[in-house]
């Protein structure tokens, strides 16, 4: 039971991240495409050309309460799951260590 339970949550572990990247992706895009002002304020973050202002004004943007600043539903949808993959890559990662203590 333990390994069952060890293999899927190591699975979710590893797969979190890539959803966290694709939401963001998503959400910055999103942001380039239909709230230019809004994504040049936080230093036109994209995925991989980001600087690190640029990063940090996103993820304040994400964590804080900008995004409710923009009547775009698809925007506060993005900002919800991103957030709610970050809590769950925690979780994974606290599971994962408290599985390794039991197995070990």
């Amino acid at each position: 039971m333990v390994k069952i339970l060890y293999v899927t949550t190591a699975t979710s572990f590893v797969l979190t991240p890539f959803c966290i990247l694709y939401a963001v992706y998503a959400l910055s895009s999103r942001l380039r495409k239909n709230h230019n002002a809004e994504w040049v304020l936080l230093g036109s973050p994209t995925l991989l050309t980001a600087t690190t202002t640029a990063a940090s004004n996103l993820v304040k943007f994400i964590f804080g309460s900008g995004y409710k600043a923009i009547d775009d539903p698809v925007v506060v949808r993005l900002v919800v799951a991103i957030r709610c993959l970050f809590a769950a890559g925690v979780s994974f990662w606290i599971a994962l260590k408290c599985l390794a203590l039991i197995h070990s």
